[in-house]
């Protein structure tokens, strides 16, 4: 009928009223070649739901957020892709019997060669992730170096709250007088 297994509910059960026993017994009803074709689905579904768009998803919020924690997280799932992407093509390949004569030993040096890129592809990602983040650790503080005003002006337009009370003439005073007094501590 084209279906993978067909799955009769009573009207009156609940909607997820299949035992685990029950689907047990189903599947082991199932041919072969259907068991196959469900493998392989729950394979490309879990490819594209749990893969792609999860990558897809991570990559948004990597643009909105800028955190290298997402990036690292997306760049984990991106992996999680690509090996399965190179040992579905490997596999693929191991399985096409028109070539067998170009591999007079055989196809299964295949599978250790497509794990060996995966795993490159993997320490390139993650060599470059710890390059970035140890070079941000050692990076002089942004902050440290702004002045006190600086930080008070950007602290006053990010909240504009905090400003709310005071005119322009005013909060530049409370800056100054806030600077200068920071310049010369034992004057206060």
């Amino acid at each position: 009928s084209g279906r993978l297994f067909n799955v009769q509910l009573d009207p009156g059960a609940a909607c997820c009223a299949l035992s685990r026993t029950t689907v047990h017994l189903r599947m082991a009803q199932l041919s072969p070649e259907e068991k196959g074709r469900l493998a392989s689905l729950a394979v490309r579904l879990s490819f594209w739901l749990g893969g792609v768009i999860l990558v897809a998803i991570k990559c948004v919020a990597l643009v909105i957020s800028g955190s290298s924690l997402v990036k690292a997280s997306m760049f984990e799932s991106l992996s999680d892709i690509m090996s399965s992407a190179i040992l579905a093509v490997t596999q693929m390949r191991v399985q096409d019997a028109r070539d067998m004569h170009l591999y007079p030993t055989g196809k299964r040096r295949l599978a250790p060669l497509g794990i060996l890129f995966f795993a490159a592809f993997a320490m390139s990602t993650m060599a470059g992730l710890i390059i970035q983040n140890l070079q941000a650790l050692f990076e002089p503080d942004e902050a440290a170096e702004e002045s006190s005003a600086a930080l008070l002006r950007r602290v006053f337009e990010e909240q504009p709250r905090l400003r709310r009370s005071l005119q322009p003439a005013q909060l530049d005073a409370l800056i100054t007088e806030y600077a200068d007094a920071e310049a010369a501590p034992g004057l206060t």
